[in-house]
């Protein structure tokens, strides 16, 4: 099992580059949110495998103050719900596997957030969607895995095409929050990028990345 420290650090990148929401001024600068209860933080996280290190993942996103996480490699079957840790730690998973358990998706939603889940979609093994109400607002995580690399061009047509639908569903009236592994690799060049992303990146820039 890999060290829950590195689990963490692992995370703590991620943190960096996520905002709280919803969290911001009218004029687009950062509220002081030490008196705000309603902030939600969101991340997503390839997990590797989810089988005999639920512990470790739990204790990681709760240090790291994490309320919604997506994770994508479960290697799970079937799907479900369960809720993992205990007290003020607890996060409850939700869960889409594939038929040969080398995949699968989950979102983990934190105890504070629980009672707030209003539905649950699991559209397939790369795509679901978590709505749940924040304050008086509500709000629908989509869950996206795209696929990687290197797979047949139908197959990730048909991905974007399910993205779309999923996407013009949401009532206009509910906040967005998209997570997940589109696998683009943007590179470390920025060129093309300017203000669309940050400073964490792979090295070289794929082929995945004009659909990202």
């Amino acid at each position: 099992m890999e060290n829950p420290a590195k689990l963490q650090d692992r995370v703590h990148v991620i943190m960096n580059v996520i905002d709280m929401m919803p969290c911001r001024e009218a004029g687009g600068g950062r509220k002081n949110t030490s008196n705000v209860p309603d902030c939600i933080m969101f991340a997503t996280w390839n997990i590797g495998t989810m089988s005999g290190r639920s512990a470790a993942v739990v204790k990681t996103l709760h240090t790291t103050k994490i309320d919604v996480c997506c994770v994508q490699e479960t290697r799970w079957t079937g799907s479900g719900a369960r809720v993992m840790g205990k007290g003020l730690s607890r996060y409850k998973l939700l869960w889409q596997g594939c038929k040969d358990g080398n995949a699968g998706i989950g979102l983990l939603i934190s105890d504070r957030w629980i009672d707030g889940i209003v539905d649950v979609k699991r559209m397939n093994e790369r795509i679901m969607c978590l709505k749940v109400l924040i304050s008086d607002k509500l709000v629908t995580c989509i869950y996206a895995y795209a696929p990687q690399t290197g797979r047949r061009a139908e197959e990730k047509d048909s991905f974007c095409d399910q993205m779309i639908s999923v996407t013009e569903s949401v009532p206009s009236s509910e906040l967005i929050v998209l997570g997940g592994d589109r696998n683009g690799h943007v590179g470390t060049n920025v060129d093309g990028y300017d203000g669309t992303r940050g400073e964490y990146a792979f090295a070289e820039r794929n082929a995945d990345t004009g659909v990202l």
